[in-house]
């Protein structure tokens, strides 16, 4: 059977291909969700080694010419992890955000510095993300060293039986404790997941993309119709 791989594209100001770059291990599901830039033009990968035991939280970081600077893992004792989200702040501190496998699929928020190594994790449970694939964003406000990000999560009495945040976190990490959300609480906890190094290789398959411009906003042109 076939394999996904992760694909990076880079586009110029007026959409013209600067560089693809393509990261494999060779035999499992590799899955980016969101990318990131910094002040320098570095970009950072996130997402998910999707089929290892236990799936691996990814994080790879190119240089502005599509080179791969490093490479980190995130992985629990057991069950996975996968990032959904990056943001980079002023100062080069990454953080990324994602969720677990375990009970109720508690949300992981993970600080690295600008050479990869990590800084802290932090674990938001209950979980019980109902689309943990689109949590929606993750937001630096450097000015109130603050981060932002939305949650949804079941077990309220509020109604539909879904409580829906907005999370605001300090970007050192130093908030712990139960808080109280309706009538659940809220646990924010230092988790102990495995950083690690690791080195996927470049995938050579080709990669193509479409260009064809529809009134739907698909192509080399976006056009939009009322």
């Amino acid at each position: 059977g076939g394999y996904s791989v992760g694909c990076i594209f880079s586009f110029t100001s007026t959409l013209s291909e600067n560089w693809k770059k393509q990261i494999s291990n060779g035999a499992q599901n590799i899955l980016f969700y969101s990318v990131a830039r910094d002040s320098s033009d570095n970009y950072y990968a996130v997402g998910a080694n999707a089929t290892t035991s236990p799936g691996l939280g990814l994080l790879i970081k190119y240089n502005s010419s599509g080179t791969v600077q490093w490479q980190r893992s995130l992985a629990p004792a057991s069950g996975a992890i996968t990032f959904t989200f990056i943001s980079v702040s002023s100062s080069g501190d990454i953080y990324v955000l994602g969720y677990t496998s375990a009970a109720r699929q508690p949300i992981v928020l993970v600080k690295y510095n600008s050479s990869g190594t990590l800084q802290w994790q932090r674990l938001f449970t209950p979980g019980g993300v109902l689309n943990p694939n689109g949590f929606g964003e993750l937001v630096i406000d450097d000015s109130t060293k603050s981060i932002y990000f939305p949650v949804c999560y079941s077990g309220s009495n509020l109604g539909n039986g879904t409580i829906r945040l907005i999370i605001k976190y300090p970007m050192d990490g130093s908030k712990l404790g139960a808080y109280a959300v309706g009538s659940t609480t809220m646990t924010i906890s230092a988790s102990s997941h495995t950083s690690a190094t690791i080195s996927y290789t470049e995938a050579t398959a080709s990669m193509t993309y479409r260009t064809t411009t529809t009134t739907n906003g698909v192509g080399s042109t976006l056009s939009y119709s009322n």
